[in-house]
């Protein structure tokens, strides 16, 4: 981890087992990274402050707010429904879990 600065990762973990195919367009504080696939995560070194991660399918999007704070890691699952998306913070091992099963993306 950079110094001074935060983690987020934003992890495709699950859901609806039918919008495993979909692909979720994944943003940070409004810059649109690319694609999001289901075992697929992105690491984004944040400087502290609130940041905003939004995830987004079709006319469905969802967002959370992340208050970042210097040398914390923080985790967000982003996971399908039948017609919609969902993003919700996950605990340290729930999280580094989920990261653990994953393989990186790649942003566009």
């Amino acid at each position: 981890m950079p110094p001074g600065q935060a983690l987020i990762y934003v992890v495709r973990d699950g859901g609806f087992i039918y919008g495993a195919y979909q692909l979720f367009r994944i943003s940070l504080d409004r810059r649109d990274y690319g694609p999001l696939a289901e075992g697929t995560y992105f690491v984004f070194p944040v400087d502290p402050g609130p940041h905003a991660v939004m995830a987004a399918w079709k006319e469905n999007v969802e967002s959370i707010q992340i208050p970042a704070n210097a040398g914390s890691i923080y985790f967000v699952s982003v996971q399908s429904g039948i017609s919609w998306v969902n993003t919700t913070a996950l605990s340290d091992e729930k999280g580094k879990a989920a990261i653990g099963a994953a393989k990186m993306a790649v942003s566009e």
